[in-house]
């Protein structure tokens, strides 16, 4: 991954994805992040064009056996077997390192992302409400 270039195209994919600010910065500390487990994996198009990122992170007082994972995959792309390739990287290198349960995210306001994550095998652990004033 070519830091400089990537990171900008990355971040541009991710923060119109995920609409929340995602930045250049923002993924250079987070490849810089000294922690025991730090994966970042981008899927590109035939035209090396970013289409998809998955992470997979785990501090150091997390269990060894636990890890967080993330992926997106950029709307225009989406049903092509993108996010598919991307989770299925992420299990089986999760399994190669010991790892027996991933943990991540879905927003409320997608629900087509909750369907599709617990079609790979996934559940609700618990909600979480954002509030603001």
């Amino acid at each position: 991954m070519n830091t400089g270039n990537d990171f900008s195209e990355l971040a541009a994919m991710l923060d119109w994805v995920m609409t929340n600010g995602m930045t250049v910065a923002n993924l250079n500390a987070g490849t810089k992040s000294v922690l025991p487990l730090n994966r970042t994996v981008i899927a590109e198009n035939d035209d090396a064009v970013i289409v998809g990122w998955s992470v997979m992170r785990r501090s150091e007082n997390e269990p060894k056996t636990w890890a967080f994972t993330s992926l997106i995959v950029h709307p225009d792309f989406r049903h092509k077997g993108i996010g598919s390739a991307l989770i299925d990287d992420v299990t089986a290198h999760a399994k190669s390192i010991g790892i027996t349960e991933l943990k991540s995210r879905v927003k409320d306001s997608e629900p087509a992302w909750l369907a599709w994550a617990e079609s790979k095998g996934f559940k609700v652990d618990r909600q979480q409400f954002r509030s603001s004033v």
